[in-house]
């Protein structure tokens, strides 16, 4: 079972992914990522690499120590 935060993480993820090739003029037009990537791809690495997408809470944004 997915956790809920692990799922916003990886819709956030493909929405920047997806706002970066529309800067570089790779898409076109408009579409709906969620139809054409399954998020369960970005979570199985997610879950294999946790390191490689998360921050020690002391690096995280917004934080001061």
């Amino acid at each position: 079972m997915r956790s809920p935060s692990s799922y916003s993480l990886a819709r956030r993820l493909i929405r920047r992914r997806k706002r970066c090739v529309q800067r570089l003029g790779v898409i076109k037009t408009v579409f709906d990522v969620n139809k054409h990537i399954e998020p369960k791809y970005i979570l199985s690495v997610m879950k294999t690499y946790p390191d490689l997408f998360f921050r020690p809470a002391a690096h995280s944004r917004g934080r001061r120590d």
